[in-house]
């Protein structure tokens, strides 16, 4: 049980999955209609929701340019929640021309699907590319955190924060890697820090977190009222504000932020923890059990949250749950 949503630390274009459509499929028509690669990328910088469908018109027009691979790659990663699709975006976006930036979006995405051992080589690239590079250098903190390897992260984020010290989201994983480490004071700082350079819900979520450490809720539901209120349609920061009041035994109000985190996405699994054992704790057997079982139903094999679950049916008395 926990905040679900402390997940990605290095934005790439964005936290937010945004729709998106097929550009033109006669190349001649699309070379026509094409925008600039720089207009695509001034529009996916502003989180515009053109940004997407106009880059797949310019890949289309230019399927040989590296940018616009690199491109394609993090907002697959970032808006539309397909690591898998985004390695092969970046992968290909390598075999056309090698940059420091393709070799972290793919060693970060690697990462992020817990294939740690071809991260290293794409993470290491980047920085023989630029030794003095802090995003490179954040991206090996990353992969050393994931890893569970707290103090090499914390001697690389350090590291990267001296060569970049605005860089936003170094100091934010500097506060999960302290706060992994038990420096909750330590996090705190960094996490404020980070929010002072670039305001974003995951930091948010991330420093109420370490305000339920210190049991300073109604700091953390500040947080978090932040956090909705930069991405009120994400489930996760919804999940957040539910778990400063379970942290601070109101169970009924915990429902409440759960359930609109729900009505969200029926099948966040995290949430569907989060309120399942909430459920449990209020005596609500049915309730607990029927999220619970919608765990085992949207959790891939292979899950921690899988048996999570299955603990939990079994303290229910469900004993045959798969």
């Amino acid at each position: 049980l926990g905040f679900g949503g402390m997940a990605a630390i290095l934005r790439l274009t964005g936290p937010d999955p945004q729709p998106t459509t097929a550009g033109p499929t006669d190349p001649e028509v699309a070379a026509a209609a094409a925008p600039g690669l720089a207009e695509v990328e001034a529009l996916l910088d502003a989180q515009d929701p053109r940004g997407p469908e106009r880059l797949d018109s310019y890949l289309i027009a230019h399927p040989d340019d590296p940018d616009a691979w690199r491109l394609q790659g993090e907002v697959l990663t970032e808006r539309r929640g397909d690591l898998a699709a985004g390695v092969q975006a970046f992968k290909k976006s390598l075999e056309l021309g090698p940059t420091l930036k393709a070799y972290v979006g793919l060693g970060v995405s690697l990462t992020k699907l817990g294939r740690m051992t071809e991260a290293q080589e794409p993470l290491d690239q980047a920085v023989r590319l630029d030794p003095q590079s802090g995003y490179a250098l954040t991206a090996q903190a990353f992969l050393l955190h994931e890893q569970g390897m707290f103090e090499g992260a914390l001697a690389a984020i350090e590291r990267a924060i001296d060569l970049e010290p605005e860089r936003a989201g170094s100091h934010d994983l500097k506060g999960r890697v302290l706060q992994a480490l038990g420096d909750v004071p330590g996090a705190e700082a960094a996490y404020r820090r980070s929010l002072a350079l670039e305001p974003s819900a995951p930091t948010y979520t991330n420093l109420a977190a370490v305000l339920c450490k210190a049991e300073r809720f109604d700091e953390a539901r500040r947080a978090t009222a932040q956090a909705v209120e930069l991405e009120p349609q994400s489930p996760r920061t919804h999940d957040a504000a539910g778990m400063v009041e379970y942290y601070a035994g109101r169970f009924e109000q915990a429902i409440v932020h759960f359930d609109d985190a729900l009505a969200l996405d029926p099948t966040e699994v995290p949430t569907l923890i989060n309120r399942g054992f909430t459920h449990k704790r209020l005596g609500h057997a049915a309730a607990a059990r029927a999220d619970l079982e919608a765990v085992l139903a949207h959790a891939p094999e292979g899950d921690p949250a899988r048996d999570t679950a299955r603990k939990g049916l079994q303290g229910l008395g469900v004993a045959a749950a798969r």
